[in-house]
This record gives C-alpha cells, structure tokens and sequence, in this order.
C-alpha cells in the first residue's frame, strides 16, 4: 500500500490494518479503508477525530522499561469488536514498535500461535516492525498465556 506518503500504512489481515501517525490524520484513507476503529499507542499521540471514529488510546511510551502486558487483554477485545464491525488501525509514531507490539499480541492470541510465528507473518506485509527489547520480552512471556489457553486443543488432536 506504501504510495509516498503512507509507506508506514500495511494490511495485516482482513480489516486490520497498521500505520504511522501519518496514515493516522489522513481522513481520506481512513474512510477509503472503512476503518471505523483506531488503537493510538502512544502518550504523546492524540485521538484526531473522536466524532467520527471509535477510539482505544493506550498512554504508553517506546522504552524498554514501558510495561505493555497489562494492555493485551483489553487490545484483543477491542481489535476483534472492531474487526467485526469494520476495520482497525493500530498506529503509533512509527508504526515500528508500540503498534506492532499491540498487533503481535492480537495475533499471538487470536491464531494462539508464538511470538516468533506472528512476527513473521507481520514483516510479510509490514516489514519494518522491530518491537524493542523491553516489548519483545514481553510478548514472548506472553507466549506461554496464550499456550495455556489453548492447552486443551492440543490434548484433543
């Protein structure tokens, strides 16, 4: 989808999409994309129109230290409403970190698949995603969650 001047904006999957503050203020792609929801992931980033979208705005900044767990639950709920409704964008500043970290825990648990899997299906269509160390950490912690949670399936098959 990269044009210029959305080169930060890329499909995940159906209806969910990532992008960069940029794609984010861009009206006309938003509408063009049927996104009804956008996840702001970033304190300093701000919800530009709250009338016209639903908005998740997670104040969370991109050091390693920022604690991003206790966001993947409420995440999750809110990607997957938003996907049944229309469509979704993740955004942060470059969508490289916060907002692929967000959409790394969606589909870790959504496909309930590892860390590793769902970076490698992200870089296919966003190639530049890069969660730092401190988020990376973290989402592979995450990893055992979302195995328990689907401990049951692999004791059937």
């Amino acid at each position: 989808m990269a044009n210029g001047y959305l080169d930060n904006f890329n499909q995940v999957e159906k209806n969910l999409y990532i992008g960069d503050i940029v794609t984010s203020i861009n009206y006309k792609t938003l509408t063009e994309y049927n996104i009804t929801h956008i996840l702001v992931c970033g304190e300093e980033l701000s919800c530009r129109y709250p009338n016209e979208f639903t908005y998740m705005h997670l104040h969370i900044r991109d050091t390693p230290s920022t604690s991003i767990r206790e966001h993947f639950e409420e995440v999750f709920m809110f990607i997957s409403k938003g996907i049944r409704k229309g469509s979704v964008l993740v955004h942060c500043a470059q969508a490289r970190s916060r907002s692929v970290s967000m959409v790394l825990s969606y589909l870790m648990r959504s496909r309930q698949i590892k860390y590793k899997k769902a970076l490698e299906i992200l870089k296919r269509n966003h190639p530049q995603a890069e969660p730092n160390h401190g988020f990376r950490t973290q989402l592979i912690q995450y990893e055992k969650e979302v195995a328990k949670s689907s401990g049951c399936m692999s004791t059937i098959f």
